[in-house]
This record gives C-alpha cells, sequence and structure tokens, in this order.
C-alpha cells in the first residue's frame, strides 16, 4: 500500500519528540484544504505548474516544521498530494504504536464531560493493557442512551440499543 510506505518513510523523517506535531500538522493542512473542497482539485488539475502546488503548499503551511512542507513538496513531485489523508492515517498509526496509544471513537447521545473522558479514558487505559487512549467523543442524537467505543476495529457497545440487542439474542 503505498500510503503506509509514505508514512513510514515521514515517520523515519521525524523524531518521536516532533511524532505528534506532525501529526498535528498534516491534519491542520488536510482541514484547511477540507474547508475548500476545490482546493484538492487545484492538486489534480494538469494546467497547473507543480511549481504553484508548491507555492500554495509553501502559503499553507506558514508556521509548520519543515518537514512537513518538504515531505508534501515531495507528494507533489510523485503526484501523491491526494493521497494525504491515507498517508495520514497510517502515519497515525505508526505514531500511536510507537507512544504506545490507541484512538478510541466514543459514540454519545450528548457531548462526554471532561470528567466522563477521563474515567473512561482509565477504564480503557486499564483494559488495554496500560496503552495511553485518546478519544475522539461523536456525538449521535439517534442514540436512546449510553456509549459505544469503536478502537482497532472492535466495538465496545454500551448503548442501550446494544443492550436491548444483547438481551433479544438471549431470549
Amino acid at each position: 500500500m503505498v500510503e503506509a510506505e509514505y508514512a513510514k518513510a515521514l515517520s523515519e523523517l521525524a523524531s518521536t519528540k516532533d511524532a505528534q506535531e506532525i501529526l498535528n500538522e498534516l491534519n491542520i493542512f488536510i482541514e484547511a484544504l477540507d474547508e475548500n473542497p476545490m482546493s484538492w482539485q487545484i492538486f489534480d488539475a494538469p494546467n497547473i505548474t507543480d511549481k504553484d502546488k508548491k507555492e500554495i503548499i509553501a502559503n499553507t503551511t506558514k508556521g509548520f516544521d519543515e518537514l512537513i512542507t518538504r515531505f508534501l513538496y515531495v507528494l507533489v513531485d510523485n503526484k501523491r498530494i491526494n493521497s494525504i489523508k491515507g498517508i495520514r492515517d497510517e502515519y497515525k498509526l505508526i505514531v500511536n504504536n510507537t507512544i504506545k496509544a490507541v484512538d478510541v471513537n466514543v459514540t454519545s447521545k450528548r457531548p462526554l464531560t471532561n470528567d466522563q473522558k477521563k474515567k473512561l479514558s482509565d477504564l480503557l487505559t486499564s483494559k488495554l493493557g496500560g496503552r495511553m487512549v485518546k478519544i475522539n467523543n461523536i456525538v449521535d442524537n439517534n442514540l436512546i442512551g449510553g456509549i459505544k467505543c469503536e478502537y482497532e476495529g472492535k466495538l465496545i457497545d454500551f448503548s442501550v440499543r446494544g443492550k436491548i440487542k444483547n438481551i433479544r439474542s438471549l431470549l
């Protein structure tokens, strides 16, 4: 997978102390382009030169670590800039494995309070063998109550609907 190869190369260039900051800057770059979907089309346009594309990147990444800007230039040179989201996702996995962390998407009816996030994080940290837990709270008004936790392709369903489903399967 090409994204994984680029992510691996980026992780080898970034020191462990910079790894999280590099990930944050990749996210900021992607969010900036997502704010204007036409931005993505610029990188596909054959009539826009690589030099112009790099100028757009330079303007977007002012204040970023120079490694990010140079990395994005390489992606432009290799016609891979539109793979940046996949590269970011693969890089995030590498960073999380390096720092022994796991991203957990927690779906709830209402936003979790900081206290609830802390308690849930502590619970999941012990359940996941001491790995650091990063909670991403997703609000879903269709949820009756409770929460759902998704990480690494696994689902822990503490929702009311999930409990009812479990009870039904036992009957």
